[in-house]
């Protein structure tokens, strides 16, 4: 939050350089902080808190040294490259069979899917729309069905185990979920993985609203 203030409050660069550094902030913020790849949660923020004191107190040059957008630029993805490498990164969300996390609860898995769906989106050209994907469900009943879920794509409930705490792993682990949206998820809920891929490639009138799900079945 000090590096976003910082950012925010710096009237020496454009909104655009602002942009950037505020998009590489969100990157750090998700890698390190809500993977878990931080122990603690103030893990590393002594550092940023350094950084951010810098930049909006000495923006220009310190010792010789130019303090600016490219140089917080570099720093962030220092520490970045330090503290949540791709390697780190790529490993954190995997789950051994011994791992007792179900990432039905971590709380960055509808930022996380969200962001994919947008991500394909922008690949096919078309148009995204992050906050509607990670918008709440909306009291309004005309507009409930477009409120996307987030389910698991093999169902808990398909050949569920006498013991809940020992969950299938694969049920658990991230590449189980999916977002669905209200429509489709009580058409699909708890049918088996082949029995749902057969419903989203039946002609339906509509087809499934998120292209992940579509990718799914393209590549079965």
């Amino acid at each position: 939050m000090p590096l976003i203030l910082s950012i925010l409050s710096c009237n020496g660069i454009s909104q655009d350089n602002k942009n950037v550094l505020l998009e590489l902030l969100e990157k750090l913020n998700f890698r390190y902080y809500v993977t878990g790849i931080a122990n603690r949660a103030d893990t590393g923020q002594g550092h940023l808190f350094c950084l951010a004191h810098q930049f909006f107190n000495h923006f220009g040059e310190e010792d010789g040294k130019t303090i600016n957008d490219l140089w917080l630029q570099e720093e962030s993805i220092k520490f970045i490259d330090r503290h949540a490498s791709d390697i780190m990164f790529i490993e954190s969300p995997t789950l051994d069979k011994d791992d007792p996390r179900d990432y039905a609860y971590w709380p960055g898995l509808k930022f996380f899917l969200a962001s994919y769906e947008q991500n394909l989106l922008e690949k096919a050209n078309r148009k995204g729309n992050l906050p509607h994907l990670m918008a709440p469900e909306s009291k309004d009943k005309r507009e409930r069905d477009s409120f996307c879920h987030k389910e698991h794509f093999w169902a808990i409930a398909e050949n569920q185990y006498d013991d809940p705490e020992n969950l299938d792993v694969n049920k658990r682990r991230l590449g189980n979920f999916m977002l669905l949206n209200q429509g489709w998820n009580k058409a699909v809920k708890n049918k088996k993985p082949k029995e749902k891929f057969d419903c989203f490639k039946y002609p339906h009138k509509t087809s499934p609203d998120t292209l992940m799900i579509q990718k799914a079945s393209d590549t079965k």
